[in-house]
């Protein structure tokens, strides 16, 4: 990768696209040829070596055909996710799907049914698993050079995993999520997305010195008043410095959530928007 990124940009385009087209590629007829070792027990009859012969190249190109097609083939795998692996998922179905049609047409007669169903199965799993593991490598080479405060997401909310997700895409924040504190105690002990929740801001004091923390991210933009006093006086009792995430209406109106990570404001106590005085009237 560093190689290409010292290539002009014209050239560096092109050299992308010839490497993701060669592992691509490879790894459509690892596939093939690992489900014609899984199907005949690693040991391949020198009639079965003919269908792998007519097969391979099927599979190459069609299911190339189609990754092109669905926009399989750019590069990005740092950030994959869910939606990610279920076109993956749609992609895989669509090329096997087409080269068996293919297969049927092109290679002699007694081609063996359970290499389609084998096919397919093998090659999601390896074209996934590729992606998950370049997106593990990319986020871990990027996160050694920096030094990481240790933090906790203060709720495990729906807004505590979109911020998680986020540090996580970005580590150059500079956090290192040890878990989630939720005074729902029967979240206590589950774990969300492979962060543990650790308990209750009741036992912040404790999983502080625990932990080693040194930071509460809040992820409860829609809490009141009240209840954010709570949250503040477990953080303080713990001696931690906490921050928190902004409202629905800022995410909003500013897209990006973790630049947004603020110190805890005066208005956040209040549980609504500030009051402002018009003073020229009022004079």
């Amino acid at each position: 990768m560093m190689l290409l990124s010292n290539l002009p940009k014209r050239r560096r385009y092109f050299a992308t696209l010839a490497a993701m087209l060669l592992l691509q590629s490879s790894m459509f007829a690892a596939s093939g040829v690992l489900s014609f070792l899984i199907r005949f027990e690693f040991s391949l009859p020198d009639r079965d070596l003919v269908y792998l012969a007519f097969a391979l190249p099927i599979w190459i190109v069609v299911k190339g055909i189609v990754f092109h097609a669905l926009a399989l083939d750019r590069g990005g795998w740092q950030y994959v996710s869910i939606p990610d692996i279920a076109r993956l998922a749609i992609g895989n179905a669509s090329g096997s799907v087409a080269s068996m049609i293919a297969i049927l047409f092109i290679a002699p007669g007694g081609f063996p049914r359970s290499i389609y169903v084998m096919d397919l199965l093998v090659c999601s799993l390896i074209t996934a698993g590729v992606r998950l593991g370049a997106r593990i490598v990319l986020n871990s080479s990027g996160q050694l050079a920096i030094e990481k405060r240790k933090v906790v997401i203060y709720g495990a909310g729906k807004a505590g995993v979109t911020l998680l997700s986020e540090i996580r895409s970005n580590p150059r924040l500079g956090y290192d999520v040890r878990g989630f504190i939720d005074d729902d105690t029967q979240k206590s002990g589950h774990l969300i997305q492979g962060v543990p929740v650790l308990g209750t801001g009741a036992e912040l004091t404790t999983i502080a010195a625990k932990r080693h923390l040194e930071e509460v991210l809040i992820a409860m933009s829609s809490a009141s008043g009240s209840r954010m006093t709570s949250v503040l006086r477990s953080c303080h009792d713990a001696g931690l410095r906490c921050r928190t995430i902004p409202t629905l209406t800022e995410i909003i109106e500013n897209r990006a959530l973790t630049p947004q990570i603020r110190d805890v404001a005066v208005e956040d106590l209040l549980g609504r928007a500030p009051v402002h005085l018009d003073e020229r009237a009022i004079r």
